[in-house]
């Protein structure tokens, strides 16, 4: 994800005097796992081909085509996935010139309207972004997204596609 490495070039969080942004993605323990696994077995080394009988493939396209000959072969068995995501925010800073903490949550839960997809929360979201962008001029450099397009419209589409999200700010006190 490029979230770390752009957000503290990104002239709106810059000049706000950003001096740290985290990102962490938890996945569920056996998931993580496996992931792991699959690294240390090599299928990390994306751009290093493996050989096979003078066939040179790279190690994710095999495990890419493995797993969907795996899925064609035991659709019937697969259960129906359940996405459940959420995306967590805090931020500290001054808001009218007093300390401010400001958390946001967007929740994703089972929903008929995500059919199909297992990670309703970023690509919907980049999706939504994407569009609202495109509806704007292009400006040159790097850009927070809340000084390229309304955010209130971008919530309201979130709104729209079924995402519960909430706003809190609360004063901090001084000291």
């Amino acid at each position: 994800h490029s979230e770390p490495l752009t957000v503290p070039f990104a002239k709106g969080f810059r000049d706000k005097g950003i001096k740290e942004f985290t990102w962490k993605l938890h996945l569920p323990a056996r998931e993580n796992e496996t992931w792991i696994g699959l690294v240390k077995a090599g299928f990390g080394d994306f751009d290093d081909a493996l050989e096979i009988d003078g066939v040179a493939i790279a190690p994710a396209r095999y495990l890419e085509a493995l797993i969907a000959r795996n899925i064609a072969r035991n659709k019937e068995r697969i259960p129906e996935q359940e996405s459940h995501e959420i995306h967590f925010a805090i931020g500290e800073g001054l808001a009218a010139g007093k300390r401010t903490r400001v958390r946001s949550t967007v929740v994703v839960e089972p929903e008929p309207f995500y059919a199909g997809y297992t990670d309703a929360a970023t690509s919907i979201n980049a999706s939504v972004g994407a569009q609202l962008l495109l509806q704007n001029e292009p400006i040159p450099g790097v850009w927070g997204p809340e000084e390229y397009y309304d955010v209130a419209q971008y919530f309201g589409a979130l709104e729209t596609r079924h995402f519960r999200m909430e706003l809190h700010s609360e004063p901090l006190e001084d000291g």
